[in-house]
């Protein structure tokens, strides 16, 4: 997912730059077109499903903002959740509730929709500038934090939904600009932002609400975050350096760095099978890396822009949203490649 037009294109080290493919490593399975003008994507694991955040097209009444429905299995699209309040970007959800939360970058808001009922809860910012973007549940707490841009030179915000009431209880300052990826640490009660603006790393101690250490991202345009709990350790994608870099946490040291491809943007971490995911914008791929040796073990091509990845937990199925290019031109052909959804297989 992109942050705003203008803004993003969206020690020891144990080894510099590791980018050789290896074979027998997952597989693009297929792809399926989902929507038009799509960002993020969320999976239910209880039901097995897929939500894709479809922005739509501005003026078009046939194009108009949804969140789109998919059978994980086969890519199937089940049904169309019109959104009430604006287009969404980026999604998370809770299984547990089954309530799948929204950021609405253009409304400066974020969006609880009771996915039961059906029903739909504003969750407006009450600040003049606002730029909503990444969210983070926890399901014990049933807490929704949410990622605000601000603006460019302005420092970042988190948001801290409480998802019983679905209402804003708070927000935290940061103080790096651009405040973008977040992961959470339940055990140590910290969450780690990503603040693309400054190339920095910063945590926050949940317990003090506020940000109580920054370090360098070892990247430069840092902007999504996965975290290795058992193995302390943080993942950050770069997009201007479009790699990896492997962060030990809290303390902030390199560890290494994965070249992936040009404009490195949504990840994931799958610890029990010991793989990264990264989607690379700009590169048109997908790279598939083991998350002990550093190796990169594929480099996929799935679509145009590939933007955010999202796994099942129990089958270590992925599953990526392909952004669509600009068409060629005054009535330029659609772009096949874009705005669709890959499965792709452990």
């Amino acid at each position: 997912m992109r942050i705003v037009s203008s803004f993003i294109k969206g020690t020891l080290v144990a080894a510099a730059l590791i980018s050789a493919p290896e074979t027998g490593a997952q597989k693009l399975s297929k792809t399926t077109p989902a929507g038009k003008n799509i960002y993020e994507l969320a999976f239910d694991q209880q039901h097995k499903v897929i939500y894709v955040a479809s922005v739509g097209v501005k003026d078009n009444p046939a194009l108009r903002p949804h969140i789109i429905k998919l059978e994980a299995k086969t890519l199937k699209v089940l049904d169309s959740i019109g959104m009430e309040h604006g287009p969404a970007f980026g999604l998370a959800i809770n299984n547990r509730t089954q309530t799948l939360y929204a950021s609405n970058t253009v409304t400066n808001s974020v969006l609880a929709v009771d996915l039961k009922s059906g029903r739909q809860t504003l969750i407006p910012s009450g600040k003049e500038s606002s730029h909503t973007r990444e969210l983070v549940v926890d399901e014990d707490a049933n807490i929704i934090y949410v990622s605000d841009v601000v603006g460019r030179e302005d420092p970042g915000r988190i948001w801290v939904i409480d998802g019983n009431t679905n209402t804003l209880k708070k927000m935290i300052e940061t103080g790096g600009s651009v405040t973008t990826g977040l992961a959470l640490d339940k055990e140590n009660n910290r969450l780690y932002i990503s603040n693309w603006g400054s190339h920095q790393i910063g945590i926050i101690d949940l317990a003090q609400d506020k940000e109580v250490k920054t370090f360098d991202a070892g990247g430069k345009q840092p902007t999504n975050l996965a975290y290795d709990a058992k193995g302390k350790r943080l993942f950050v994608t770069n997009q201007e350096s479009g790699d990896v870099t492997v962060l030990s946490v809290p303390e902030g040291k390199l560890i290494t760095k994965i070249a992936t491809g040009k404009g490195a943007l949504g990840i994931r971490f799958d610890p029990e099978r010991k793989r990264g995911f990264v989607a690379n914008r700009g590169a048109g791929t997908v790279t598939v890396f083991d998350s002990e040796t550093y190796r990169v073990l594929a480099d996929l091509k799935t679509g145009t822009h590939p933007n955010t990845v999202v796994l099942d937990n129990e089958t270590g199925t992925a599953y990526v949203t392909n952004k669509a290019g600009a068409p060629g031109g005054q009535g330029g052909a659609a772009d096949r490649n874009g705005d669709t959804v890959s499965l792709i297989a452990p």
